[in-house]
């Protein structure tokens, strides 16, 4: 269970079951969730501020509980967007979420070389003399990064981004994924 929905389900027994908690109990509650979610949820930081402890009620918990529950929302549909472009793109997609309220994805680019001449090949924009000559510099790249020669996969790499300055950004982006792969192997 993440932070977020360790902090819903702590408003929600509050919600339910509020009778002879006083109004520092909800201050207190409510002071824990804006300091935990600070720097997540925007302006959080200014919920009530300028009241006194005593002022607080189970109103400003529920209010509290729907940021949250918004927050999280969010943070799921980001995730699945995430997801879906990674799959899109031919990626893997992978989640870390600890007990924290923050959840970290990272996403894994293995292009192989027949995937990025096949990008090449596919794109409209190239003429065949162009597309020729990416095709090469793909495949010296490749065999640069085979000897470990990070100087000429450099130089290379430099000559393939002026390469695809015209093309679509579908092989752009493919043949960046291509060389960051590339470079891991370094």
């Amino acid at each position: 269970m993440s932070a977020v929905d360790e902090f819903i389900a702590r408003c929600d027994e509050v919600i339910a079951d509020h009778r002879g908690m006083t109004a520092g109990d909800f201050h207190d509650l409510a002071r824990e969730i804006v300091v935990a979610f600070n720097p997540f949820i925007e302006n959080i930081s200014h919920y009530r501020a300028g009241r006194s402890a005593e002022a607080y009620s189970v109103r400003d918990i529920r209010e509290l509980r729907g940021k949250l529950a918004v927050y999280r929302d969010e943070r799921e549909h980001e995730l699945e967007v995430a997801r879906l472009n990674a799959d899109a793109a031919g990626t893997s997609l992978s989640v870390s979420n600890s007990n924290s309220s923050v959840a970290t994805a990272t996403a894994n680019a293995a292009v192989t070389i027949s995937q990025a001449i096949d990008a090449v090949d596919a794109d409209p924009g190239l003429s065949e003399e162009q597309k020729a000559e990416l095709q090469n510099l793909l495949t010296q790249a490749k065999g640069a990064v085979a000897k470990g020669d990070t100087g000429l996969f450099a130089r290379i790499g430099s000559k393939i981004m002026e390469g695809v300055e015209q093309a679509a950004p579908a092989l752009i982006a493919k043949v960046l994924e291509f060389l960051a792969s590339q470079a891991t192997g370094l």
